[in-house]
């Protein structure tokens, strides 16, 4: 037989008052302290992010964006910061994390050719590229790195202050 748990309220309307004022202090304090130490967060990776993206990827750099995860009631619940081109073909984020391998670049049409702006800017049509492969530039990892104590911290002085709150202090 399955045991069950009950809580037994002897007094509702104290109860009840008590749950309501818990309930307005969480969602002051999350709608606005905690929702501005979370976008603040995101903001700082953001810029990071910018900084540390090769600048010769086109839009890349210029493409990192911060977002609120939102619950109900308009509610920040988290912050995503992410690439408004991270959906490019090819991965160019996923190049530049990780770096590339050593490999042949061929045009995609039979019988087409490359057209490219060399460094000292000539412009040279080929039917092939050698490419030396790209060094990774982890500008994810470094930045995750960075602000992940800084995370902790937030989430640990909001997790004590629902504390306090859930014990009436």
């Amino acid at each position: 037989m399955a045991s069950e748990t009950f809580i037994k309220v002897e007094n509702t309307a104290e109860f009840m008052s008590k749950s309501k004022a818990v309930k307005e202090k969480i969602l002051s304090l999350v709608g606005g302290d905690w929702s501005r130490d979370l976008w603040d967060l995101g903001e700082g990776a953001k810029e990071m992010l910018r900084e540390e993206t090769p600048k010769k990827t086109g839009k890349t750099a210029k493409g990192w964006r911060v977002s609120r995860v939102r619950g109900g009631k308009s509610l920040d619940l988290g912050i995503v910061v992410h690439n408004s081109y991270e959906d490019n073909d090819p991965p160019i984020l996923k190049y530049l994390e990780f770096g590339t391998r050593a490999h042949t670049i061929k045009p995609i049409a039979v019988g087409g050719v490359l057209v490219f702006k060399t460094k000292d800017g000539n412009w040279v049509a080929t039917k092939k590229v050698s490419h030396p492969g790209t060094p990774p530039y982890a500008m994810v990892a470094r930045t995750r790195e960075k602000y992940a104590s800084q995370m902790d911290r937030v989430a640990n002085m909001w997790s004590y202050q629902l504390e306090k709150i859930w014990e009436g202090k």
